[in-house]
């Protein structure tokens, strides 16, 4: 499905640190994901396609070793998404935390530093 609303921001688009990979099929996007790169790993995130298809989690790990340039790969799935990952050598490491800001925080933030 197409959608005319950009979905990410021009600066992360032109990002050299950052690359967007998707496979096509007949009918639009097939599958895909995100690798960004720091000075010490690769990241791969946002992973998607048919379900329990091990070939999505085995192109997004070649694409993004790829782009990597050799750089250890990180990622973050869910316990059933992980699995493909796992069975190819990903070691699970804890869990994931995640924090978020209050928005009202964040304005008050934003508004202080101006």
């Amino acid at each position: 499905m197409q959608s005319e609303t950009s979905m990410f921001p021009a600066s992360l688009l032109d990002s050299t640190n950052i690359a967007f990979f998707v496979k096509e099929g007949k009918e639009g996007m097939r599958a895909g994901c995100i690798a960004n790169q720091s000075s010490e790993v690769v990241g791969l995130s946002n992973v998607f396609g048919p379900a329990n298809d091990r070939s999505v989690a085995d192109a997004a790990i070649q694409c993004t070793e790829c782009f990597g340039a050799g750089r250890p790969i990180v990622g973050y799935e869910t316990h059933e998404d992980a699995r493909p990952f796992v069975d190819q050598g990903f070691e699970k490491t804890g869990n994931l935390r995640v924090l978020l800001i209050d928005q009202n925080m964040q304005d008050e933030r934003v508004s202080a530093s101006q």
